[in-house]
């Protein structure tokens, strides 16, 4: 260790008093790295490498010194999502209860949509054909599915290898906008966002809801 005189600045026409600090090997000096680049972002690897040295071994491939490799960090959600099968409709009988089911569930605590309106588009989806069609190149339709994947996975008592609901929440998915156009659609935007990160925390993939929250 070596102790080193860092000067501050003048002050009413005098030098002030020097503080001395303490410049460690294993740290970072505060004289000179204080703020970020790329000398900063080497000291700090080479901090993180001598602390964690397991860790920096795993990030290299194998017979491949000079390459690296990223380490998968959480269980990734793309399974939700492969199907690619077009899911059926539940009946407005059937949609009505998963509806109410929603509601019961988390619409009591907590607030993802106004009921009545969802309930008046819902009941529009299965006026006619031609209504039907209007509603599902709408953004609530991607929301409609939402609600009822989410009601869905609310029946523990369906068997199945994927969790109960995930065609309906992949079609949803795959109908959502991209994210630069999510904001043209309105406060609607935010209940979308929230009930996808709601469904995938539920399925324990509590990493990817986090980036959608």
């Amino acid at each position: 260790m070596k102790s080193n005189l860092v000067p501050f600045r003048k002050s009413h026409g005098r030098i002030m008093t020097s503080m001395p600090y303490q410049e460690s090997d294993t740290g970072i000096s505060p004289a000179t790295d204080l703020t970020s680049g790329p000398a900063f972002e080497s000291q700090v690897k080479s901090l993180l490498d001598r602390n964690h040295p397991a860790n920096s071994a795993l990030l290299r491939a194998p017979g491949n010194s000079g390459s690296t490799e990223a380490v998968t960090q959480w269980t990734s959600a793309r399974p939700l999502v492969s199907d690619d099968a077009v899911p059926t409709i539940p009946s407005l009988e059937e949609s009505q209860d998963l509806l109410d089911r929603f509601l019961f569930y988390l619409g009591v605590s907590q607030h993802f949509f106004d009921p009545r309106t969802f309930s008046d588009s819902m009941v529009l989806l299965f006026q006619d054909e031609q209504t039907q069609e209007h509603q599902m190149h709408t953004i609530w339709f991607t929301e409609y599915l939402l609600v009822m994947a989410m009601a869905k996975l609310m029946d523990v008592e369906d068997p199945s290898s994927q969790p109960p609901g995930a065609s309906l929440f992949a079609e949803a998915m795959r109908r959502l906008p991209p994210l630069h156009q999510l904001g043209e659609e309105g406060a609607i935007t935010v209940e979308i966002l929230t009930l996808i990160a709601t469904y995938l925390q539920w399925c324990d993939r509590k990493h990817d809801a986090y980036l959608y929250v």
